[in-house]
């Protein structure tokens, strides 16, 4: 049988950071606070991508901030992965990640994803599946980040073959998802069946949540503004507060946290602030929360959102 290895790396790009090396300055998006991404356009041509709104730039020559020439890129991506791969190997890689997709599949030995889990790929086509940087699986702000890797792996686990060997190329090994994973192991003598195993998964999270007030157990409700000045969105998002404290006082058993701050602050130009309310599944006052909460939304202009998955 001919040995086929799939890498798996959900890290788009060929690499995620780029800095001034004299001064440190980052390298981030005009209209968010997110850092750019490097991608090759050419050959020897380089630019940099926002991969929250879009947004492309050419590389830097110099430092907006020192005027230094010494631009550095760092924390390679899945394109840097392919370039080493295809060094090593002295052969081409097949890529399941690009809409073009290349047509070397059938005389590469190397195939490159940033896919967990594709319906598409033939898993049993391949003798190794190795996750490169795996740590990085469960860097994604989503609470139920957990509950879809480990749904993904588990729809992969069934779809390979028996000689198939999964790697998981992490320097966090003592990691819950990993050593929960080490169980799965052919020859552990714990080993466990592998839907078993997502439903022990799923028993453990249930129970997380639970004790932290998230979906299912609790609805909740995200409040955020969004202000092109950071001080206005700010403002906007107390009074915001202060309007549910005074809801609260009609409208028992709510949970109002503090502002806080959008993952990215600044985003498409417009700055942003969360509040988060809390409220028991089939509140009785339902009806009367809903109009307040809509009422607070044309007033202030802020974005409504019921049980978001992302409440960063």
């Amino acid at each position: 049988m001919n040995q086929k290895t799939l890498f798996i790396f959900p890290k788009r790009g060929l690499y995620t950071l780029t800095k001034c090396t004299n001064c440190g300055h980052g390298f981030q998006c005009e209209h968010c606070d997110a850092n750019l991404v490097t991608y090759r356009k050419w050959e020897k041509n380089l630019e940099l991508v926002c991969h929250q709104c879009q947004t492309y730039y050419n590389y830097p020559l110099k430092c907006p901030k020192c005027a230094s020439t010494e631009i550095s890129s760092y924390f390679g991506g899945v394109d840097e992965l392919v370039e080493i791969v295809v060094k090593e190997s002295g052969n081409p890689v097949y890529r399941y990640d690009d809409k073009k997709r290349s047509k070397e599949m059938a005389i590469t030995t190397n195939a490159v994803t940033t896919r967990i889990f594709d319906p598409s790929i033939p898993y049993s086509n391949f003798t190794h599946i190795v996750f490169v940087e795996a740590q990085n699986l469960l860097a994604s702000p989503d609470y139920l980040v957990q509950e879809e890797i480990h749904k993904q792996l588990l729809e992969l686990m069934l779809s390979i073959s028996e000689q198939t060997e999964i790697i998981f190329d992490t320097n966090s090994p003592d990691l819950e998802l990993f050593i929960g994973l080490a169980r799965l192991d052919k020859n552990h003598p714990e080993h466990l069946d592998k839907k078993q195993w997502f439903i022990n998964f799923l028993t453990t999270e249930a129970k997380s949540r639970e004790m932290f007030n998230f979906p299912p157990f609790v609805n909740t409700l995200l409040l955020t503004t969004q202000q092109k000045n950071k001080d206005k969105s700010f403002e906007i998002i107390n009074h915001v507060r202060s309007e549910l404290i005074k809801i609260k006082q009609q409208l028992p058993d709510l949970t109002i946290s503090s502002p806080y701050q959008a993952r990215f602050l600044k985003r498409k130009g417009m700055f942003s602030y969360h509040v988060l309310v809390r409220f028991p599944r089939q509140y009785k006052d339902i009806g009367k929360l809903r109009e307040e909460i809509m009422q607070l939304g044309s007033i202030y202009g802020v974005q409504i959102r019921l049980n978001p998955r992302h409440l960063f």
